[in-house]
């Protein structure tokens, strides 16, 4: 996200920070829906990374929690 920001700012001068609100209203509403999927997904990316790095942790602590499918 912040790789964006930065190149729209080299690239365009903008800020997005500021402008995203006002942007936010202006997109077509088809775009908008894509942008809450794209979320959505790397929402349960991150959580499913977070969940398995919890496992990943009990099972090295915990020797027969390793054993489960």
């Amino acid at each position: 996200m912040a790789a964006t920001e930065s190149r729209l700012r080299h690239q365009y001068g903008i800020d997005l920070t500021a402008c995203w609100s006002r942007l936010w209203l202006v997109l077509p509403e088809d775009v908008r829906t894509e942008l809450r999927t794209s979320r959505s997904r790397v929402d349960a990316a991150a959580g499913g990374s977070v969940w398995a790095g919890c496992y990943l942790l009990l099972g090295r602590l915990w020797r027969p929690a390793a054993a489960a499918p």
